[in-house]
């Protein structure tokens, strides 16, 4: 199916968020279709590029329009937006509309990534790194996460504010997983990581139970407290304060 910014395919939108762009009082748009299929995923309505959304690029683009001056900031995500050929057209015009544009992404798609970083569109962008490079094939049946990598890479270059970040549930990806992501991340110069203990609730597995308070081993958090100069977890207020202290220490 052919696309454009007119045709963008729009799974949601949420009026107003304080924590998706830090620092910037923001609008989420939800775009439909993503090429993974995470047991963890709290958006699984998302998934199927085929499925209609609830609003249309229009009604975005509208909306955007009436809240200029209060809005600062507009974050894309889905599902995965860079999945979509209609994204460089959709980023461009919220940017020349006056907002600061933020982008969470998977990191499969490192040459639209490239293009909207060229461009300077974007403000700030999140990427999820699922696992490490074995973890992928096992736990989410991704043959290679090279394209991650790339991703990365571009993101860690670029220059513009971001975050790296893993959710964690114990029977998707283990410690040794984990610490092969921190070793990833710190050869290219990574130095903020961010780890979120899994929250259970409207997600693509319903199986999916609780990941209870042994998600991640303490030695494991000191570590990457030890390694990162800004490593945070998220999610379990005892991790957080181990995080905090390991590092003042």
């Amino acid at each position: 199916m052919k696309q454009n910014c007119t045709e963008i395919l729009v799974g949601g939108l949420q009026p107003f968020t304080m924590i998706d762009f830090p620092g910037r009082l923001a609008a989420v748009v939800f775009l439909q279709g993503c090429n993974l299929r995470c047991s963890y995923c709290h958006n699984p309505g998302l998934l199927d590029v085929k499925q209609p959304g609830d609003t249309t690029w229009t009604e975005v683009v509208s909306f955007l329009e009436k809240r200029r001056g209060f809005l600062e900031g507009v974050v894309f995500s889905g599902g995965e937006p860079l999945m979509q050929p209609g994204i460089d057209d959709a980023v461009r015009r919220v940017h020349d509309m006056g907002y600061e544009v933020a982008l969470h992404t998977n990191g499969f798609f490192p040459a639209r990534l490239e293009s909207l970083l060229f461009q300077k569109l974007l403000s700030y962008v999140a990427i999820d790194i699922k696992s490490s490079s074995d973890g992928y094939k096992s736990s989410f049946g991704v043959e290679t996460s090279d394209p991650v990598v790339r991703s990365a890479r571009l993101l860690a270059g670029s220059g513009i504010r971001h975050e790296f970040r893993t959710t964690v549930h114990p029977q998707i990806i283990t410690d040794k997983d984990i610490l092969r992501v921190a070793d990833m991340l710190e050869g290219i110069g990574v130095d903020h990581f961010i780890l979120q203990k899994f929250k259970p609730g409207n997600v693509l597995d319903p199986e999916l139970k609780e990941s209870g308070a042994d998600w991640v081993r303490a030695a494991t958090v000191r570590e990457l407290a030890r390694r990162f100069r800004r490593f945070e977890v998220r999610g379990d207020p005892a991790y957080e304060e181990m995080a905090r202290n390991s590092q003042v220490a």
